[in-house]
């Protein structure tokens, strides 16, 4: 579906280049969920502008369809392309389903009819993004998220193989992340499209992602995200020397303070998950055998038992770690 050649991208100053990465080779197939990761000033933005003709590239070629994107015309590439920048701007008089009839464009004449097709088209979008019911709404009454939706539509609207989106998550809280991002997910694999998007939420990137094109100042990486986390390609976005990379989660966690104290965790096989990831999350090795500290774990109830110590019980998860701590704290039990 598309191809990177040997791409520089960069900015251009007179006889001087800025170049923001080394040179790209990657690519991507129909129906696949493409991100693209990296630290700030790397040249996200800058990619997906490169590619959508925005912004003359340093050196190399795209192809798509098998095509160099600079041989198509202007309308033809429309037909192929469409682009959500970020904070792309909405003039708020327009309905919702005015927003997203502009996307035909490519396909009205000068005088911008909608054709029956054209209708077509915009009531699909409508439908794939679950907006149909807010179509004469203005776009000033819309959330964040309704707002989003409808960018996404009017893509989709425009019918192109190729959809790409900058940071499409942006300015959205956690359930909209996760609805725009599965959204996305579901239309690449009905409709075939290639989407390919810039994004810093590596957590939901990792689950949901079929690729990752992966870019550093001085070298660059593409692979199945579960590749990338096995050879440890990811480490770089991480400077803080507190997070470690968790290989049975396949994650990158925050480490707190840590302890030198073993705790043995033993009980009701569906809550001790919980209390071994608190437990992790504060800094204390876990281990289901062995140790001086043993949790007997019920349903909202943990029995403590430290040796030499009588039993105290705790009835949530917060009040056991901070006896805990506290403990060791008393005691200076600390790495």
């Amino acid at each position: 579906m598309i191809q990177l050649h040997q791409l520089l991208i960069g900015y251009r100053k007179g006889r001087e280049q800025r170049r923001l990465s080394t040179e790209l080779d990657f690519s991507a197939s129909a129906g696949d969920l493409v991100a693209i990761v990296g630290p700030n000033g790397v040249g996200k933005s800058t990619l997906l502008r490169t590619i959508v003709r925005q912004q003359e590239a340093l050196n190399g070629s795209i192809e798509i369809q098998q095509t160099r994107w600079d041989k198509f015309s202007n309308k033809e590439f429309a037909r192929i392309c469409s682009f959500v920048p970020t904070g792309q701007p909405l003039v708020n008089l327009f309905t919702v389903y005015e927003a997203i009839a502009m996307a035909r464009y490519p396909y009205t004449r000068w005088g911008g009819k909608l054709k029956k097709e054209d209708r077509q088209a915009v009531e699909e979008a409508l439908q794939a993004v679950h907006l149909s019911g807010m179509r004469d709404r203005p776009l000033g009454e819309l959330s964040d998220g309704e707002r989003q939706r409808t960018l996404i539509a009017r893509a989709l609207a425009q019918d192109t193989p190729l959809v790409l989106l900058d940071e499409p998550t942006a300015f959205l809280d956690i359930p909209n992340r996760f609805e725009v991002l599965q959204m996305m997910r579901n239309i690449s694999e009905k409709k075939h499209k290639l989407f390919i998007f810039s994004s810093h939420d590596l957590e939901f990137i990792l689950e949901i992602a079929d690729k990752i094109w992966l870019l550093y100042p001085d070298n660059t990486r593409e692979g199945a995200p579960e590749e990338l986390l096995r050879d440890r390609a990811l480490d770089p976005l991480f400077r803080n020397t507190d997070i470690e990379y968790d290989l049975q989660k396949g994650f990158y966690i925050p480490l707190r303070q840590r302890y030198q104290t073993v705790v043995r965790i033993s009980g009701d096989p569906a809550e001790t998950p919980w209390l071994m990831k608190a437990l992790r999350r504060s800094g204390y090795p876990v281990s289901s055998s062995g140790g001086d500290i043993h949790v007997k774990v019920y349903k909202n109830r943990y029995v403590l038992k430290i040796k030499n110590y009588p039993q105290k019980e705790f009835y949530s998860i917060y009040s056991l770690i901070l006896y805990l701590k506290n403990s060791q704290s008393d005691t200076g039990n600390k790495c």
